[in-house]
């Protein structure tokens, strides 16, 4: 499908000039149910055209009208980037791990805005941004909230050789203006998990709650996982 849109396109575009590709067609006659994403990190596996590879695509589905503001295109160009599914594979509790919270988890939930730890495997924050506490012992950090520009975004406390624990700060900012529940967000990363199987799961873990609403800490609050204590001790304006 995707190559028969590119050799329609190709009498007047120039493929060579670029790296991702979007299709758009009409909802009412997609072969596809839903927009998926195309990626290959091998070139054999990509559409020669022009001279170059395509290896990123993102198309839509039957199910464009259903997505608000246009946002199952970064869902999908997400995976053009390198991320993956945060919602469960499967038929129950799809958003069990990390509720509305990423548009990698629910793309119509409340709390849109990529995950801080997704932003840094993108690129988006700088290494100063993050704060690595690997020693065993007591420390405190002021984390700003991840909707805007500037200061520490991110807390990781490494579990083990393939996990950590993850805390940022989340307002009713940006796309997360819908936000219930402001605070500070704790999550587990593990990175031994595929995509669609929990590698990011939201604290406290529970498979009953596909919303994770009320997950953001209150003041005062503790949240112990794995003998690692995170204890939300005040709020300003900065974080």
């Amino acid at each position: 499908y995707i190559e028969e849109a590119i050799l329609l396109a190709n009498y007047k575009v120039d493929f060579s000039k670029y790296g991702a590709l979007l299709i758009i067609n009409d909802p009412s006659n997609s072969p596809s149910a839903n927009g998926p994403a195309f990626s290959s990190n091998n070139p054999s596996n990509g559409i020669p055209v022009d001279g170059t590879i395509i290896n990123n695509v993102a198309t839509s589905g039957r199910d464009l009208r259903a997505w608000a503001k246009g946002l199952w295109f970064c869902h999908e160009f997400g995976h053009n980037l390198g991320l993956i599914d945060l919602y469960r594979y499967g038929n129950i509790s799809g958003h069990a791990y990390v509720g509305d919270y990423s548009i990698m988890g629910n793309i119509a939930g409340l709390a849109p805005e990529y995950l801080g730890w997704e932003r840094w495997l993108l690129g988006w924050l700088n290494e100063n941004q993050v704060v690595c506490q690997s020693d065993v012992g007591n420390g405190s950090v002021t984390l700003s909230p991840i909707e805007t520009k500037g200061g520490i975004k991110l807390l990781t406390i490494p579990i083990d050789q393939n996990s950590t624990m993850v805390v940022e700060s989340r307002r009713k900012l940006g796309y997360d203006k819908t936000l219930v529940k402001e605070g500070p967000l704790v999550y587990v990363v593990d990175a031994s998990l595929a995509s669609g199987n929990g590698a990011i799961k939201v604290l406290p873990i529970t498979e009953t709650d596909d919303k994770k609403l009320k997950a953001p800490m209150n003041v005062s609050q503790s949240l112990t996982y794995k003998n690692i204590t995170i204890t939300y001790t005040s709020k300003g304006n900065d974080g």
